[in-house]
């Protein structure tokens, strides 16, 4: 789940699943069976604790493009990288004597998140607590980039290689998805084999997302959900972007003029969730 704000992962799961316990999730990350680090296009996501072992190195080829960025690019990268290992657990900013003169600190906190296996301590990454987080070296294993794209597929799929692409920041998956066993749907498009994919006529129910969602953004072509507001909570339609919300604090308030009977039903429900914090 993409967790660029706490609350991101808890709405994420609340949408996707019957009787989500916000509690639950709480104790996942504050126990450590799930983590948030920077994964797929140098973001932030929150996977589990052993994915995050073979997904780290699997992604290195992307952090590798994050040494060639302005200001970094200059860097001596090792060097640097050693001193920030010695410093942690730590939180970025305590790093900013690190930083050259002039440096992009925005591209350096990329460069050193990206290219250290950092996860954030809670209670970090729990449901509202922001702020710098403060981040600790956990231990990585071994890349593993057929099961990247097996599990994009599961999660995504039917999609492309360029869809697969654009989710995970990685160039050259060509390779991959010719050698695994995948089934060809046409138009470019592939998925697992007997995955389970509903007849087209089937109803896609009202979904309310955070404002960064996979679900949307992990694609190279969004053109599939209408017109996509990334970065703003999105409403889903019959699977096509309908509008955006937000909470008020005590409400949620849409942007459409008419709230159709099934959108409001989901409305009052995640008003209730959120009511209950």
């Amino acid at each position: 789940m993409q967790a660029q704000d706490s609350t991101g992962p808890y709405l994420g799961l609340w949408s996707r699943l019957r009787d989500f316990d916000r509690a639950e999730l709480t104790a996942d990350v504050t126990e450590r069976r799930v983590l948030v680090a920077t994964l797929q296009r140098v973001t932030m996501h929150m996977v589990t604790a052993d994915d995050h072992r073979w997904m780290k190195p699997t992604l290195q080829p992307l952090f590798d493009q994050v040494r060639r960025l302005p200001t970094v690019r200059a860097l001596d990268h090792a060097g640097v990288l050693a001193q920030a290992r010695a410093r942690f657990p730590t939180r970025i900013p305590e790093l900013k004597d690190l930083v050259p003169e002039g440096s992009n600190p925005a591209y350096f906190r990329d460069f050193v998140q990206s290219n250290l296996p950092l996860v954030r301590v809670p209670p970090a990454a729990t449901w509202g607590v922001g702020g710098s987080p403060v981040q600790e070296l956990v231990e990585v294993g071994d890349a593993d980039v057929d099961e990247l794209v097996r599990r994009y597929l599961a999660a995504l799929g039917p999609a492309t290689v360029r869809d697969a692409q654009a989710w995970s920041g990685l160039r050259g998956l060509h390779d991959v998805f010719a050698r695994l066993d995948l089934e060809e749907l046409g138009g470019g498009y592939f998925d697992l084999p007997e995955a389970p994919r509903p007849d087209a006529g089937t109803p896609a129910p009202v979904r309310f997302l955070p404002r960064f969602d996979d679900a949307l953004i992990g694609f190279a072509d969004r053109s599939r959900f209408g017109e996509v507001v990334v970065g703003r909570p999105t409403i889903l339609v019959d699977g096509l972007v309908a509008g955006t919300w937000r909470w008020t604090g005590d409400d949620v308030e849409v942007s459409l003029r008419r709230v159709p009977r099934e959108i409001e039903a989901e409305r009052r429900q995640l008003r209730d969730w959120l009511a209950a914090d």
